[in-house]
């Protein structure tokens, strides 16, 4: 009825420092100055949506299907962090864990965590139509990104605009744009100015792509090719619109 399965444990985090262990069944909280402790339960959400993102069907979405789509990482933000967050930064609790038939506690303090997806800085962009945002801690576990790897992820597509029409989606991720790597949604921003063309490095789980947009004088003229093609001089194909097919 409680306990969460501890499946992983970010490097450098309270956790890790406090020696949590992948393997612990996370029960309880004993928080300082509360005289019941706190329960440790799996949001529903988490058994809903884990597992179920659609990405071999991805391209027969529609765009007006965007912005209802899940993420395909489980949220930062669970019944456990909130509960935290409610205590208070710099409040002290004990972490109740079980662990090979042995119960075993740990001392720890609620602190700030880094910037999650929704907290995330992010740079909208009108000519392209598009939003990224920085890579944050669940995203780059999720898509198994090293901190220094380049890239920023698409959160938001404009129906009808170029980046649309382009084939680009959000949760994909652009790591270069006109062959320099991007390391935030800051160096985006800069190196999309004042641009007649961009070629932009798209991955879309492990699979590379490149995106060519035409920002001045080609309103809709945007094209793909496999990440290995040298730059082309035209484009190879044209989208015109979005695809009609819905999803499965």
């Amino acid at each position: 009825e409680i306990g969460v399965l501890v499946s992983y444990v970010y490097p450098s985090s309270p956790a890790e420092k406090a020696g949590v262990k992948v393997g612990y069944i996370h029960l309880r909280l004993h928080v300082e100055g509360h005289p019941k402790p706190l329960e440790v339960k799996l949001d529903r959400y988490m058994y809903a949506r884990m597992g179920m993102f659609p990405w071999e069907q991805y391209d027969q979405l529609p765009e007006e299907y965007f912005d209802q789509m899940p993420r395909p990482w489980p949220p930062a933000e669970n019944a456990v962090s909130r509960a935290l967050t409610d205590l208070g930064f710099g409040k002290k609790f004990r972490a109740e864990f079980f662990s090979d038939g042995n119960v075993i506690y740990k001392d720890s303090e609620v602190v700030q965590s880094p910037p999650h997806y929704d907290s995330a800085r992010k740079h909208k962009s009108e000519p392209l139509g598009l939003t990224v945002r920085d890579l944050t801690y669940e995203v780059r576990r999720y898509f198994h990104k090293k901190d220094d790897d380049p890239g920023v992820i698409v959160s938001k597509i404009e129906p009808g605009s170029k980046a649309s029409v382009s084939g680009i989606k959000p949760y994909e991720i652009i790591t270069h744009v006109n062959r320099a790597p991007v390391m935030s949604a800051d160096d985006f921003s800069k190196l999309i100015v004042d641009r007649e063309e961009l070629r932009l490095s798209v991955k879309r789980m492990t699979k590379g792509r490149v995106v060519l947009i035409k920002l001045k004088g080609h309103p809709k003229s945007a094209a793909t090719k496999p990440a290995t093609d040298p730059l082309p001089k035209k484009a190879a194909t044209t989208r015109e619109g979005a695809p009609s097919a819905r999803p499965q």
